[in-house]
């Protein structure tokens, strides 16, 4: 590494019987969150319902870095997208 440090020591990881197994329960469960979205998803309010939710997620959870950085990239575009330039 170029700091000159290096990583720690650790036991080496089956890929294929330990991680693969695990991101195939992550993705099943994925799915089927998304599933359970699609009522939501059509409706007219959806942005408004789908905010509300992530207000009470992140209120309910005190380590929610993740979802400001999820937050980050819409954030910016709607100040971006309010932003005129001035009348000379």
């Amino acid at each position: 590494m170029a700091s000159g440090r290096q990583s720690p020591d650790h036991t080496p990881v089956d890929l294929v019987r330990t991680i693969r197994p695990e991101l195939d329960e992550v993705d099943k469960a994925l799915i089927a969150e998304l599933e359970e979205t699609t009522i939501i998803r059509a409706t007219a309010s959806r942005r408004t319902d789908i905010a509300k939710a992530v207000g009470k997620y992140v209120s309910a959870h005190k380590n929610y870095r993740a979802i400001r950085a999820l937050q980050a990239p819409e954030r910016f575009s709607r100040r971006v997208s309010n932003d005129r330039p001035h009348a000379a």
